[in-house]
């Protein structure tokens, strides 16, 4: 796999759209194959606004709190 090394020289904004499009792509992958279900979903990210929620003072982390809200809204729509 290698290290943290193959990061260097990307630019953050870019590894952030990359992991939210892996999760989003992940998350579906595992609801269609049956392995979790939506609202297990909309718990793990809400679970991840909260772990956050203690620094949403400090700018990134409250636009990272936005994108784990917009994340979690099409997942609530999804009738259980």
């Amino acid at each position: 796999m290698g290290g943290m090394g193959k990061f260097i020289g990307h630019n953050p904004n870019g590894i952030g759209l990359a992991n939210t499009a892996i999760l989003g792509s992940l998350f579906d992958y595992l609801i269609t194959k049956q392995i979790l279900k939506p609202v297990e979903v909309v718990g793990i990210l809400e679970s991840a606004h909260h772990e956050l929620s203690s620094d949403q003072n400090i700018t990134s982390v409250s636009a990272a709190m936005e994108v784990v809200s917009n994340l979690t809204r099409p997942y609530r729509a999804i009738e259980p």
